[in-house]
């Protein structure tokens, strides 16, 4: 009996540990400051083609507040909005042509 109790709690430890991992992942995504952890969560659709943000972009952040994304394609920079609103709709973004980059704040 006591070998089937010791094997539950194991069991149990391993579960909420899963779940504990999983809700911090789903904390970090919560965007109360900026956070490079937020831009994992989406993928990039350039033209039927899926992209990490990674590999099409540079991300910077310039302070608590600000991302600032600089395309390595200019042409890409509608893609990298319209994926990044999905997941954070409370984005607020700007296309600086001068400086071909996104603004986007949280």
């Amino acid at each position: 009996m006591r070998i089937k109790v010791i094997d539950l709690i194991k069991e149990s430890q391993t579960l909420f540990s899963a779940h504990a991992m999983s809700y911090c992942y789903k904390m970090m995504n919560l965007c109360l400051t900026s956070d490079p952890a937020a831009m994992l969560s989406f993928k990039v659709n350039c033209e039927g083609k899926l992209y990490n943000l990674d590999d099409i972009a540079t991300v910077a952040l310039p302070d608590d507040k600000h991302y600032l994304i600089y395309p390595t394609i200019k042409d890409f920079a509608p893609y990298i909005i319209k994926a990044m609103i999905k997941p954070h709709p409370e984005f607020k973004s700007e296309i600086l042509e001068e400086d071909e980059k996104i603004h986007s704040v949280s």
